[in-house]
């Protein structure tokens, strides 16, 4: 499977909790240990759900040429993450979104090559580790929805950079209620029920005709 793999350069792994009986069908020990070998050829991968234990990103962290990394709807779970030194060594985008992360320990050495972070809906995590603003690369921190402490520790790191001449840009928003975002989920689901009911009556003949169908809804 890994030979036929080799040159697979993006890959999305979802994974519905509520649908799978054992973390074994998903090549996942007992409690969430990851097994998967994943191809080094790997350059953008994105996880949703699963709420595997953090100390497994170390599978992912290994990658050689892994440059974006999304972990979607608690893909990892825990109230700590202690990244490994010589991990990541290419990643230039990195999002982490509805996480019950508290504790994030990482230091510029974690993530040499970051350009770009975004944590949206993240309202348990402390701060924003500060030695992230000493990744000579990195040019913007993005929160949405994320605690008031992790905020605040974002913008210090930004008036930080800025003092010693650098030019991090920090964004922070506070732009959906609680009520718009299960209102979001909701017709993302209509959406994507929808689209499959009509691909299994043989409604929409093309995946294009499919797309323009959805963009109408």
């Amino acid at each position: 499977m890994l030979r036929i793999l080799s040159s697979l350069s993006m890959l999305m792994f979802t994974i519905p909790c509520e649908e799978v009986p054992s973390y074994e069908m998903l090549g996942l020990g007992a409690g969430g240990h990851m097994y998967i070998a994943f191809p080094n050829s790997l350059k953008k991968l994105s996880l949703e759900g699963g709420r595997i234990p953090w100390e497994n990103t170390t599978v992912i962290g290994s990658l050689p040429n892994l440059e974006v990394f999304k972990l979607l709807d608690h893909a990892f779970h825990g109230p700590e993450w202690n990244p490994e030194e010589g991990q990541f060594s290419r990643l230039k985008a990195l999002y982490i979104t509805e996480s019950n992360l508290v504790r994030w320990r990482a230091e510029s050495t974690h993530f040499p090559s970051l350009e770009r972070l975004f944590l949206t809906y993240m309202a348990r995590l402390n701060e924003v580790p500060s030695e992230i603003g000493d990744i000579a690369t990195l040019r913007s921190i993005y929160l949405e929805r994320c605690s008031k402490s992790a905020t605040i520790s974002a913008k210090q790191i930004e008036a930080e950079q800025h003092s010693n001449g650098n030019e991090l840009e920090v964004h922070a928003h506070w732009s959906y209620t609680t009520t718009w975002r299960i209102a979001f989920k909701a017709v993302h689901f209509l959406v994507r029920l929808t689209r499959l009911n009509h691909e299994e009556s043989g409604y929409l003949s093309s995946p294009v005709e499919s797309e323009y169908f959805l963009l109408r809804l």
